[in-house]
């Protein structure tokens, strides 16, 4: 059975649709065809911090949408006012982006999590990994042959 080591930037990549091969690579997982995933639990902290930071600029995106159309309301030029119903639009899209980025990562997350195996990061683990030889498939560690 194949092992092939994932990290943040897998996760982050299933979420936003940006990994070619990211979905077939975990429902080969899943259907368990000769391949397994591994995955540190810290990079689920990574992915966790890099989706709340696009959270908090989408969201600082949707209200200055807002400010801006709020001005643009109180404005008395025709053309000026026609544009309050794109920036409402922008502004429910970046809400509507924000719900599906979530949800998208709570989906792939639980996806992985439920199938590969997590490596924790504890004190024993950062030893082990100092001690470690690494195989050359995808720098999945040979924890039987240490190095010296």
């Amino acid at each position: 059975m194949a092992i092939v080591y994932v990290e943040t930037n897998y996760l982050i990549g299933l979420t936003l649709g940006q990994e070619p091969d990211g979905e077939p690579l975990l429902r080969a997982a899943e259907e368990r065809k000769g391949l397994k995933l591994a995955i540190p639990t810290i990079r689920f902290m990574e992915a966790t911090a890099n989706v709340r930071g696009r959270v908090k600029e989408w969201r600082a995106l949707h209200e200055r949408f807002a400010r801006e159309r709020d001005q643009l309301e109180r404005n008395r030029t025709e053309i000026l006012k026609r544009l309050t119903d794109p920036f409402n639009v922008a502004s429910v899209l970046c809400l509507d982006y924000i719900d599906g980025l979530v949800s998208d990562f709570r989906q792939a997350a639980r996806r992985l999590g439920s199938i590969a195996t997590l490596i924790p990061m504890s004190r024993e683990a950062i030893g082990d990994a100092s001690r470690t030889s690494w195989s050359p498939i995808v720098g999945i560690p040979n924890w039987s042959s240490p190095t010296t």
